[in-house]
Protein backbone atom coordinates (compact mmCIF):
# COMPACT_ATOMS: atom_id res chain seq x y z
CA UNK A 1 0.00 0.00 0.00
CA UNK A 2 1.34 3.42 -0.99
CA UNK A 3 -0.15 6.88 -0.65
CA UNK A 4 -0.52 8.46 -4.09
CA UNK A 5 -1.66 11.97 -3.18
CA UNK A 6 -5.47 11.74 -3.29
CA UNK A 7 -5.76 7.94 -3.21
CA UNK A 8 -3.98 4.82 -2.04
CA UNK A 9 -2.19 2.52 -4.49
CA UNK A 10 -3.36 -1.01 -3.70
CA UNK A 11 -1.96 -4.42 -4.61
CA UNK A 12 -2.82 -8.11 -4.37
CA UNK A 13 -0.75 -8.27 -1.17
CA UNK A 14 -2.96 -5.59 0.39
CA UNK A 15 -6.01 -7.64 -0.56
CA UNK A 16 -4.72 -10.84 1.07
CA UNK A 17 -3.39 -8.94 4.08
CA UNK A 18 -6.80 -7.37 4.65
CA UNK A 19 -8.44 -10.77 4.42
CA UNK A 20 -6.01 -12.10 7.01
CA UNK A 21 -6.04 -9.13 9.42
CA UNK A 22 -7.96 -5.85 9.30
CA UNK A 23 -5.56 -4.35 11.87
CA UNK A 24 -2.67 -4.92 9.46
CA UNK A 25 -4.49 -2.78 6.90
CA UNK A 26 -4.61 0.10 9.38
CA UNK A 27 -0.91 -0.28 10.25
CA UNK A 28 0.09 -0.28 6.58
CA UNK A 29 -2.14 2.74 6.04
CA UNK A 30 -0.20 4.65 8.71
CA UNK A 31 3.07 3.73 6.98
CA UNK A 32 1.72 4.88 3.60
CA UNK A 33 0.70 8.21 5.15
CA UNK A 34 4.13 8.68 6.75
CA UNK A 35 2.70 8.41 10.26
CA UNK A 36 4.50 5.16 11.16
CA UNK A 37 7.64 3.28 10.16
CA UNK A 38 7.49 -0.27 8.91
CA UNK A 39 9.40 -2.50 11.37
CA UNK A 40 12.63 -4.15 10.31
CA UNK A 41 11.97 -7.87 10.33
CA UNK A 42 13.70 -10.83 8.79
CA UNK A 43 12.55 -14.42 8.83
CA UNK A 44 15.28 -16.67 7.32
CA UNK A 45 12.75 -19.41 6.50
CA UNK A 46 10.57 -16.96 4.55
CA UNK A 47 13.66 -15.67 2.72
CA UNK A 48 14.50 -19.24 1.69
CA UNK A 49 10.89 -19.78 0.64
CA UNK A 50 10.95 -16.62 -1.48
CA UNK A 51 14.13 -17.79 -3.22
CA UNK A 52 12.58 -21.21 -3.82
CA UNK A 53 9.55 -19.47 -5.31
CA UNK A 54 11.75 -17.50 -7.70
CA UNK A 55 13.56 -20.68 -8.73
CA UNK A 56 10.23 -22.43 -9.32
CA UNK A 57 9.04 -19.59 -11.55
CA UNK A 58 12.31 -19.56 -13.52
CA UNK A 59 12.18 -23.35 -13.98
CA UNK A 60 8.61 -23.14 -15.29
CA UNK A 61 9.52 -20.37 -17.75
CA UNK A 62 12.41 -22.50 -18.98
CA UNK A 63 10.00 -25.43 -19.37
CA UNK A 64 7.68 -23.26 -21.52
CA UNK A 65 10.62 -22.17 -23.67
CA UNK A 66 11.45 -25.80 -24.33
CA UNK A 67 7.88 -26.20 -25.62
CA UNK A 68 8.80 -23.71 -28.34
CA UNK A 69 7.24 -20.60 -26.73
CA UNK A 70 8.97 -17.23 -26.73
CA UNK A 71 9.02 -15.10 -23.58
CA UNK A 72 9.85 -11.69 -22.18
CA UNK A 73 10.81 -10.69 -18.62
CA UNK A 74 9.05 -7.49 -17.57
CA UNK A 75 9.76 -7.06 -13.86
CA UNK A 76 9.73 -3.39 -12.81
CA UNK A 77 8.77 -2.35 -16.35
CA UNK A 78 5.85 0.11 -16.84
CA UNK A 79 2.38 -0.93 -17.92
CA UNK A 80 3.17 0.18 -21.48
CA UNK A 81 5.82 -2.57 -21.74
CA UNK A 82 3.14 -5.15 -20.87
CA UNK A 83 0.79 -3.75 -23.52
CA UNK A 84 3.54 -3.65 -26.15
CA UNK A 85 4.42 -7.30 -25.49
CA UNK A 86 0.74 -8.28 -25.76
CA UNK A 87 0.38 -6.40 -29.03
CA UNK A 88 3.35 -8.33 -30.42
CA UNK A 89 1.72 -11.58 -29.37
CA UNK A 90 4.65 -12.79 -27.28
CA UNK A 91 3.75 -16.19 -25.84
CA UNK A 92 4.91 -15.83 -22.24
CA UNK A 93 4.98 -12.58 -20.27
CA UNK A 94 6.87 -12.93 -16.98
CA UNK A 95 6.27 -10.52 -14.07
CA UNK A 96 4.04 -8.33 -16.24
CA UNK A 97 2.72 -5.15 -14.65
CA UNK A 98 -1.07 -4.78 -14.59
CA UNK A 99 -2.99 -1.79 -13.31
CA UNK A 100 -6.40 -0.16 -13.25
CA UNK A 101 -7.35 2.84 -11.13
CA UNK A 102 -5.99 2.40 -7.61
CA UNK A 103 -5.02 -1.23 -8.22
CA UNK A 104 -1.79 -2.67 -9.60
CA UNK A 105 0.29 -5.81 -9.48
CA UNK A 106 2.86 -7.99 -11.23
CA UNK A 107 1.48 -11.29 -12.53
CA UNK A 108 3.92 -14.22 -12.42
CA UNK A 109 2.92 -15.45 -15.87
CA UNK A 110 0.61 -14.22 -18.62
CA UNK A 111 0.25 -17.05 -21.13
CA UNK A 112 -0.98 -16.46 -24.69
CA UNK A 113 -3.99 -18.58 -25.68
CA UNK A 114 -6.37 -18.68 -28.68
CA UNK A 115 -9.28 -16.25 -28.45
CA UNK A 116 -10.09 -12.75 -29.63
CA UNK A 117 -8.90 -9.67 -27.77
CA UNK A 118 -8.23 -6.05 -28.70
CA UNK A 119 -4.79 -7.19 -29.90
CA UNK A 120 -5.93 -9.81 -32.42
CA UNK A 121 -6.88 -13.49 -32.56
CA UNK A 122 -5.20 -14.21 -29.25
CA UNK A 123 -5.63 -13.31 -25.61
CA UNK A 124 -3.88 -14.01 -22.32
CA UNK A 125 -4.60 -15.97 -19.13
CA UNK A 126 -3.07 -15.54 -15.69
CA UNK A 127 -0.86 -18.22 -14.17
CA UNK A 128 0.63 -18.02 -10.68
CA UNK A 129 3.60 -20.20 -9.73
CA UNK A 130 3.24 -21.50 -6.15
CA UNK A 131 5.26 -23.96 -4.07
CA UNK A 132 2.37 -24.91 -1.76
CA UNK A 133 0.44 -28.07 -2.54
CA UNK A 134 -2.73 -26.58 -1.04
CA UNK A 135 -4.08 -23.42 -2.65
CA UNK A 136 -5.08 -20.72 -0.15
CA UNK A 137 -7.90 -18.19 -0.42
CA UNK A 138 -5.31 -15.41 -0.71
CA UNK A 139 -3.92 -17.03 -3.87
CA UNK A 140 -7.39 -17.21 -5.44
CA UNK A 141 -7.95 -13.51 -4.63
CA UNK A 142 -4.62 -12.65 -6.22
CA UNK A 143 -5.52 -14.57 -9.37
CA UNK A 144 -8.90 -12.84 -9.48
CA UNK A 145 -7.33 -9.40 -9.17
CA UNK A 146 -4.82 -10.08 -11.94
CA UNK A 147 -7.55 -11.55 -14.16
CA UNK A 148 -9.68 -8.46 -13.53
CA UNK A 149 -6.81 -6.09 -14.37
CA UNK A 150 -5.86 -8.16 -17.42
CA UNK A 151 -9.45 -8.07 -18.69
CA UNK A 152 -9.36 -4.28 -18.67
CA UNK A 153 -6.14 -4.20 -20.71
CA UNK A 154 -6.97 -6.77 -23.39
CA UNK A 155 -10.73 -6.16 -23.65
CA UNK A 156 -11.50 -9.81 -22.97
CA UNK A 157 -12.15 -11.63 -19.68
CA UNK A 158 -10.27 -14.93 -19.41
CA UNK A 159 -12.43 -17.94 -18.67
CA UNK A 160 -9.88 -19.61 -16.38
CA UNK A 161 -6.91 -18.81 -14.16
CA UNK A 162 -4.22 -21.22 -12.97
CA UNK A 163 -1.90 -22.17 -10.12
CA UNK A 164 1.31 -23.86 -11.35
CA UNK A 165 2.89 -26.26 -8.86
CA UNK A 166 6.28 -27.98 -8.71
CA UNK A 167 6.56 -31.46 -10.15
CA UNK A 168 6.81 -33.43 -13.35
CA UNK A 169 5.65 -31.21 -16.25
CA UNK A 170 4.51 -28.58 -13.71
CA UNK A 171 0.97 -29.69 -12.80
CA UNK A 172 -1.64 -26.93 -12.98
CA UNK A 173 -4.83 -26.26 -11.04
CA UNK A 174 -7.40 -24.39 -13.09
CA UNK A 175 -10.08 -22.18 -11.52
CA UNK A 176 -13.09 -20.57 -13.18
CA UNK A 177 -12.93 -16.82 -12.66
CA UNK A 178 -16.72 -16.56 -12.62
CA UNK A 179 -16.96 -18.94 -9.65
CA UNK A 180 -14.92 -16.60 -7.43
CA UNK A 181 -15.77 -13.25 -8.99
CA UNK A 182 -18.51 -12.28 -6.52
CA UNK A 183 -16.37 -13.14 -3.47
CA UNK A 184 -13.39 -11.28 -4.93
CA UNK A 185 -15.46 -8.17 -5.59
CA UNK A 186 -16.87 -8.29 -2.06
CA UNK A 187 -13.41 -8.42 -0.43
CA UNK A 188 -12.03 -5.84 -2.87
CA UNK A 189 -14.92 -3.42 -2.25
CA UNK A 190 -14.56 -3.86 1.50
CA UNK A 191 -10.88 -2.90 1.36
CA UNK A 192 -11.59 0.06 -0.94
CA UNK A 193 -14.24 1.33 1.47
CA UNK A 194 -11.91 0.96 4.46
CA UNK A 195 -9.00 2.88 2.91
CA UNK A 196 -11.35 5.54 1.51
CA UNK A 197 -12.74 6.25 4.97
CA UNK A 198 -11.11 7.48 8.19
CA UNK A 199 -8.68 5.35 10.19
CA UNK A 200 -10.46 2.67 12.23
CA UNK A 201 -9.72 1.75 15.88
CA UNK A 202 -8.84 -1.90 15.18
CA UNK A 203 -7.08 -4.12 17.71
CA UNK A 204 -4.20 -6.59 17.07
CA UNK A 205 -6.09 -9.78 17.86
CA UNK A 206 -3.91 -12.86 17.24
CA UNK A 207 -4.69 -14.45 13.86
CA UNK A 208 -2.89 -16.95 11.56
CA UNK A 209 -1.51 -13.96 9.60
CA UNK A 210 0.72 -13.23 12.63
CA UNK A 211 2.96 -16.16 11.65
CA UNK A 212 4.23 -14.33 8.55
CA UNK A 213 3.73 -10.69 9.57
CA UNK A 214 6.54 -8.19 10.12
CA UNK A 215 4.37 -6.42 12.73
CA UNK A 216 3.94 -9.48 14.99
CA UNK A 217 6.37 -8.28 17.70
CA UNK A 218 4.76 -4.83 17.72
CA UNK A 219 1.30 -6.37 18.15
CA UNK A 220 2.45 -8.98 20.67
CA UNK A 221 3.96 -6.23 22.82
CA UNK A 222 0.68 -4.33 22.70
CA UNK A 223 -1.29 -7.40 23.83
CA UNK A 224 1.09 -8.01 26.76
CA UNK A 225 0.99 -4.34 27.75
CA UNK A 226 -2.81 -4.48 27.74
CA UNK A 227 -2.84 -7.88 29.51
CA UNK A 228 -5.23 -8.92 26.74
CA UNK A 229 -7.50 -11.93 27.21
CA UNK A 230 -5.87 -13.62 24.22
CA UNK A 231 -2.92 -14.33 26.54
CA UNK A 232 -5.03 -16.96 28.32
CA UNK A 233 -3.86 -20.30 26.91
CA UNK A 234 -6.62 -22.15 25.09
CA UNK A 235 -9.04 -19.22 24.95
CA UNK A 236 -11.01 -18.69 21.74
CA UNK A 237 -12.29 -15.54 20.06
CA UNK A 238 -15.85 -16.66 20.94
CA UNK A 239 -14.91 -16.59 24.63
CA UNK A 240 -13.15 -13.23 24.35
CA UNK A 241 -16.19 -11.68 22.68
CA UNK A 242 -18.52 -12.92 25.42
CA UNK A 243 -16.19 -11.80 28.22
CA UNK A 244 -15.85 -8.35 26.64
CA UNK A 245 -19.62 -8.14 26.40
CA UNK A 246 -19.72 -8.72 30.15
CA UNK A 247 -17.03 -6.03 30.68
CA UNK A 248 -14.21 -8.46 31.45
CA UNK A 249 -11.25 -7.35 29.37
CA UNK A 250 -7.92 -8.52 30.88
CA UNK A 251 -6.35 -11.78 31.99
CA UNK A 252 -5.93 -10.48 35.56
CA UNK A 253 -9.49 -9.24 35.74
CA UNK A 254 -10.82 -12.57 34.47
CA UNK A 255 -8.69 -14.56 36.92
CA UNK A 256 -9.93 -12.49 39.87
CA UNK A 257 -13.63 -12.69 38.99
CA UNK A 258 -15.58 -14.60 41.70
CA UNK A 259 -17.33 -16.52 38.90
CA UNK A 260 -16.22 -17.11 35.29
CA UNK A 261 -19.13 -15.00 34.00
CA UNK A 262 -21.37 -12.35 35.46
CA UNK A 263 -24.42 -13.59 33.59
CA UNK A 264 -25.52 -16.42 31.35
CA UNK A 265 -23.45 -16.46 28.13
CA UNK A 266 -25.02 -15.77 24.74
CA UNK A 267 -22.53 -18.19 23.18
CA UNK A 268 -20.67 -21.21 24.55
CA UNK A 269 -21.36 -23.34 27.60
CA UNK A 270 -20.48 -22.36 31.16
CA UNK A 271 -18.13 -25.36 31.55
CA UNK A 272 -15.78 -23.97 28.90
CA UNK A 273 -15.58 -20.61 30.71
CA UNK A 274 -14.89 -22.40 34.01
CA UNK A 275 -12.01 -24.25 32.36
CA UNK A 276 -10.36 -21.18 30.84
CA UNK A 277 -10.79 -19.21 34.08
CA UNK A 278 -8.81 -21.93 35.89
CA UNK A 279 -6.14 -21.46 33.25
CA UNK A 280 -6.18 -17.66 33.75
CA UNK A 281 -5.86 -18.11 37.54
CA UNK A 282 -2.77 -20.32 37.30
CA UNK A 283 -1.17 -18.00 34.71
CA UNK A 284 -1.71 -15.04 37.02
CA UNK A 285 -0.24 -16.97 39.99
CA UNK A 286 2.80 -17.84 37.86
CA UNK A 287 3.20 -14.23 36.81
CA UNK A 288 3.24 -13.08 40.44
CA UNK A 289 5.59 -15.89 41.49
CA UNK A 290 7.74 -15.30 38.38
CA UNK A 291 7.86 -18.98 37.48
CA UNK A 292 5.87 -21.49 35.47
CA UNK A 293 3.20 -23.19 37.54
CA UNK A 294 0.97 -26.12 36.72
CA UNK A 295 -1.79 -28.20 38.24
CA UNK A 296 -2.24 -31.88 37.56
CA UNK A 297 -5.65 -32.82 36.28
CA UNK A 298 -7.32 -35.80 37.94
CA UNK A 299 -6.80 -38.96 35.91
CA UNK A 300 -9.77 -40.34 34.02
CA UNK A 301 -10.14 -43.75 32.44
CA UNK A 302 -9.69 -43.76 28.64
CA UNK A 303 -8.66 -40.10 28.51
CA UNK A 304 -5.30 -38.45 28.01
CA UNK A 305 -2.27 -40.61 28.78
CA UNK A 306 -4.62 -43.32 30.09
CA UNK A 307 -5.40 -44.12 26.45
CA UNK A 308 -1.85 -45.30 25.83
CA UNK A 309 -1.34 -49.06 25.57
CA UNK A 310 0.56 -51.02 28.21
CA UNK A 311 4.34 -50.69 27.62
CA UNK A 312 6.10 -53.72 26.15
CA UNK A 313 9.74 -54.70 25.77
CA UNK A 314 9.60 -54.29 22.00
CA UNK A 315 8.22 -50.73 21.81
CA UNK A 316 9.89 -48.27 19.41
CA UNK A 317 9.99 -44.50 19.88
CA UNK A 318 10.26 -42.82 16.51
CA UNK A 319 10.61 -39.31 15.09
CA UNK A 320 11.22 -37.92 11.63
CA UNK A 321 12.71 -34.62 10.50
CA UNK A 322 12.21 -33.03 7.09
CA UNK A 323 13.35 -30.09 5.00
CA UNK A 324 10.37 -28.68 3.07
CA UNK A 325 12.67 -26.52 0.91
CA UNK A 326 14.77 -29.36 -0.52
CA UNK A 327 14.45 -29.74 -4.29
CA UNK A 328 10.77 -30.01 -5.30
CA UNK A 329 8.56 -31.45 -2.59
CA UNK A 330 10.96 -31.58 0.36
CA UNK A 331 13.14 -34.31 1.85
CA UNK A 332 12.69 -36.47 4.96
CA UNK A 333 16.36 -36.34 5.86
CA UNK A 334 16.46 -37.97 9.33
CA UNK A 335 14.66 -40.98 10.77
CA UNK A 336 15.56 -41.46 14.43
CA UNK A 337 14.32 -44.14 16.78
CA UNK A 338 15.10 -45.58 20.21
CA UNK A 339 14.28 -48.98 21.68
CA UNK A 340 15.29 -51.52 24.30
CA UNK A 341 18.54 -53.10 23.07
CA UNK A 342 19.85 -56.61 23.69
CA UNK A 343 21.80 -55.41 26.70
CA UNK A 344 18.61 -54.08 28.25
CA UNK A 345 19.76 -50.50 27.78
CA UNK A 346 18.05 -47.94 25.56
CA UNK A 347 19.65 -47.66 22.13
CA UNK A 348 19.22 -44.85 19.61
CA UNK A 349 19.67 -45.15 15.85
CA UNK A 350 19.77 -42.11 13.50
CA UNK A 351 19.28 -42.84 9.80
CA UNK A 352 20.33 -39.94 7.55
CA UNK A 353 19.21 -39.38 3.98
CA UNK A 354 20.72 -36.40 2.15
CA UNK A 355 19.22 -37.05 -1.29
CA UNK A 356 16.29 -38.90 -2.86
CA UNK A 357 18.14 -42.22 -3.13
CA UNK A 358 19.36 -42.26 0.46
CA UNK A 359 15.95 -41.04 1.70
CA UNK A 360 14.38 -44.13 0.12
CA UNK A 361 17.14 -46.37 1.48
CA UNK A 362 16.83 -45.23 5.12
CA UNK A 363 13.04 -45.49 4.99
CA UNK A 364 13.37 -49.10 3.82
CA UNK A 365 15.90 -49.76 6.59
CA UNK A 366 13.52 -48.45 9.23
CA UNK A 367 10.56 -50.47 7.94
CA UNK A 368 12.73 -53.59 7.80
CA UNK A 369 13.76 -52.99 11.41
CA UNK A 370 10.12 -52.58 12.52
CA UNK A 371 8.97 -55.71 10.69
CA UNK A 372 11.82 -57.80 12.10
CA UNK A 373 11.19 -56.57 15.64
CA UNK A 374 7.45 -57.14 15.23
CA UNK A 375 8.10 -60.83 14.61
CA UNK A 376 9.91 -61.05 17.96
CA UNK A 377 7.56 -58.75 19.87
CA UNK A 378 4.01 -59.17 18.44
CA UNK A 379 2.52 -56.65 20.91
CA UNK A 380 4.95 -53.80 20.25
CA UNK A 381 3.81 -50.27 19.46
CA UNK A 382 5.62 -47.57 17.48
CA UNK A 383 5.27 -44.23 19.27
CA UNK A 384 5.42 -40.99 17.32
CA UNK A 385 4.03 -37.68 18.56
CA UNK A 386 3.03 -34.55 16.71
CA UNK A 387 0.50 -32.08 18.15
CA UNK A 388 -1.05 -31.78 14.69
CA UNK A 389 -1.58 -35.54 14.39
CA UNK A 390 -3.11 -36.84 17.65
Amino acid sequence: MTDDKDTFQLSATDLSNHLGCDHLTQLNRLVAQGEATKPNWNDPSLAVLAKRGEDHEAAYVEYLKKQGLNSIYLKNQPIQATMDAMKKGIDVLVQAKLEKGAWMGYADILLKVPGKSKFGNWSYEVQDTKLAQDTRAATILQLCLYTDLLSNIQGHTPWKMYVVKPGQDFPKEGYLYTEFQAYYRLVKKNLEDVVAGPSLPTYPDPVPQCDICRWWKHCDTRRHTDDHLSLVAGIRSLHIGELNRQEIETLEQFAKEPKPLREKPDRGNIESYESIQKQAKIQLKGRVAKKLLYELQPSEANRGLARLPTPTEGDIYFDIEGDPFFDMGGLEYLLGFSFNGKSGKTEYVPLWGTDRASEKKVFEQFIDFVMDRWKRFPNLCVYHYGIYEP
